[in-house]
């Protein structure tokens, strides 16, 4: 299956939206333990760099460029699904935290 860069970004602004929303229902405003925090921080920032190497692995793309995509990916989309879930939070309950 080949895919387009940008439908590999949003399927993995997906993921670290899920994730997201999946930690802030299960944490229900609570902080998380120390241990608990780097992996709420960390997982995303991998799995969404996993995802878009995957999900362009058959298409015709120079090393620099898939490399500079897998690392935009695993930056780009967690920080565009925190800023989504931030805004839905606010929208909704009118604040943040």
């Amino acid at each position: 299956m080949q895919m387009s860069p940008m439908k590999a970004f949003g399927i993995a602004t997906l993921a670290a939206l899920a994730w997201f929303t999946g930690v802030v229902l299960l944490l229900g405003g609570a902080e998380p333990s120390s241990a608990a925090h780097i992996a709420v921080v960390a997982l995303p920032f991998i799995l969404c760099g996993a995802l878009q190497y995957l999900l362009n692995r058959k298409a015709q793309l120079g090393r620099l460029r898939r490399t500079v995509q897998v690392l935009l990916s695993a930056l780009l989309a967690p920080i565009l699904a925190t800023a989504i879930v931030w805004l839905l939070m606010v929208l909704v309950f009118g604040r943040a935290t």
